[in-house]
């Protein structure tokens, strides 16, 4: 081998040797500039994203429980307020007065517990009946909302009775006001 071949190789093993340890250094650098850092930044992502579901998963698990007493609150407190049916049956037919034509007549329609209140609820209806041969004739009608404990009225409605132009109104009237308190 003459000397201009043996330059000429090791030139071109140089230029490969260089071109080698470039491409090794490049691909080290992407790695560690580049690649690392991307695959850190997606596991950290991937946590965050983790941490929040675990959070959202707590929340909801905190909120059913919650619920779920809440729920449990209610009815204890339901039944308590229907231990009362009988008492108030009792007092509201101490009111009625009946005659031979007539009556007074006091009916329990409905006993509830009001979270909103905290107090149990009882809606009555008093209304004058007048009874004829022929008939039976609803006279002053009329709806209350009262608290069992303290036998505050928050609401009544009185009509002339159910023959009142503005019965239906002022009956829809009070149901959505005691639906307020449910």
């Amino acid at each position: 081998m003459n000397l201009l071949q043996k330059l000429t190789l090791n030139n071109v093993l140089k230029i490969v040797a260089i071109i080698a340890i470039t491409f090794i250094t490049v691909s080290i650098s992407y790695y560690f500039l580049v690649s690392k850092p991307k695959i850190a930044n997606e596991k950290l992502a991937f946590d965050k994203e983790q941490q929040i579901a675990f959070k959202k998963d707590a929340e909801m698990k905190i909120k059913l429980e919650n619920d779920k007493i809440a729920k449990e609150t209610l009815l204890t407190n339901s039944k308590e307020c229907q231990n009362y049916q009988t008492e108030i049956e009792n007092k509201l037919k101490k009111n009625d007065v009946s005659g031979s034509k007539g009556a007074v007549v006091n009916e329990l329609k409905m006993i509830f517990y009001s979270p909103k209140l905290n107090t149990c609820l009882y809606t009555y209806r008093t209304f004058v009946a007048n009874f004829t041969e022929d008939a039976f004739t609803i006279i002053n009608d009329n709806y209350s909302l009262v608290n069992i404990y303290t036998n505050e009225i928050l609401m009544t409605i009185k009509t002339k009775g159910d023959q009142d132009p503005s019965y239906q109104f002022q009956k829809s009237e009070f149901d959505n006001f005691v639906d307020l308190y449910k």
